[in-house]
């Protein structure tokens, strides 16, 4: 008969490092649709470089989110380019190419329903749904091995 207890806790790894994942990239596109946003509406910036987004943001950043290699950060913002929430205007300045970000219609309208911060809080809730019922299962079998002896 196979064992299949190896597979089940590979998997609850798994799926918990993709929840954390998910967690930190959605995040990062909060804390980025908040400061761009923030910037066009208060202080008149419509287009904001990405080393002073990623400065600004550095200070909200988790430890999970500090912990990661720095690519994965350029890797969500592709992402949020594909999904059409950022515009990246390339500027040249003193002959050096800096990377500007600008939030389009579609972002603007993202932040203003709050989209993108309620499956961050969704993800949030799952984390500690998960976190219960782990803790439920350890009571369980608790429970069961007091009733045993």
């Amino acid at each position: 008969m196979k064992r299949h207890g190896n597979k089940i806790s590979e998997m609850l790894v798994l799926d918990k490092s993709n929840l954390c994942e998910l967690i930190d990239k959605y995040m990062f596109i909060c804390l980025v649709l908040d400061e761009l946003i923030f910037r066009k509406h208060f202080e008149n910036e419509d287009k904001v470089s990405s080393a002073f987004l990623f400065q600004r943001i550095n200070n909200k950043m988790t430890i999970s989110m500090k912990n990661r290699p720095i690519l994965i950060f350029d890797t969500w913002l592709a992402d949020m380019k594909i999904m059409k929430l950022v515009k990246v205007v390339p500027f040249a300045e003193d002959d050096r190419n800096i990377i500007m970000l600008e939030v389009t219609e579609k972002g603007e309208m993202a932040y203003q329903e709050q989209t993108y911060h309620q499956i961050y809080a969704n993800l949030l809730s799952a984390k500690q749904s998960r976190v219960l019922s782990i803790i439920a299962i350890l009571i369980s079998v608790l429970a069961v091995i007091v009733t045993i002896l």
